[in-house]
């Protein structure tokens, strides 16, 4: 990963990273972030996800129809506790 920022008054996350097999970095933002609590689980919840790889984009849109990502036990519970 090249750049990781939060803009929390925005609610936009921002991170440029350099996949296995690409020459330039991909952007990848997430808009309108939140966090949810479900039983044990916490969930990283977004309105929209932006991606430079159109391709990309639109791969994502498909596999996270429900606008938000299952994190890491542990990982959750750090992030709630930094970002409320």
């Amino acid at each position: 990963m090249f750049n990781l920022t939060v803009d929390s008054r925005a609610k936009i996350i921002r991170a440029e990273v350099l996949l296995a097999g690409e020459r330039e970095p991909v952007l990848v933002e997430v808009h309108g972030y939140g966090f949810l609590r479900d039983n044990a689980v916490t969930y990283l919840t977004f309105e929209r996800l932006a991606v430079s790889r159109e391709w990309m984009g639109r791969i994502l849109d498909g596999v996270l129809k429900e606008r938000r990502i299952r994190l890491p036990e542990g990982v959750g519970t750090k992030l709630l506790e930094s970002f409320m």
